[in-house]
């Protein structure tokens, strides 16, 4: 399962770095990416006249923004915590309930470690 994850880890990081492309905290003006640029930022392939193209939802890129860097936080806490840290520092688009949630229950399982 570790090894997974940390697959996983390497996917989700590329994944926000292309995400960060048209996504930017600052709001500075850029241009607002076509659908076939969401389409190819998903595309197992990523070649934009594939034939898989049709089979590929139409996703927000908001919302991927905030799954990817949710579950890049979900996939630091279970195999690298120390990870955590440098990617709450930096602007990103985690739920904040399910970071407090899991934050809450490491405490909880810190604790129990020290107090037995």
């Amino acid at each position: 399962m570790i090894r997974a994850t940390l697959a996983l880890i390497r996917y989700l990081a590329d994944m926000r770095f292309k995400l960060s492309r048209w996504l930017n905290t600052d709001q500075s003006a850029k241009s607002e990416p076509s659908t076939t640029d969401i389409r190819i930022l998903f595309s197992p392939s990523m070649e934009p006249y594939d034939s898989q193209m049709s089979d590929v939802p139409d996703i927000e890129l908001e919302e991927a923004a905030e799954l990817v860097d949710t579950t890049l936080f979900r996939a630091y806490m279970l195999c690298r915590p120390q990870l955590v840290g440098p990617l709450v520092r930096r602007p990103n688009r985690c739920i904040p309930s399910v970071v407090q949630e899991m934050l809450e229950q490491a405490h909880v399982t810190l604790l129990s470690l020290v107090l037995c």
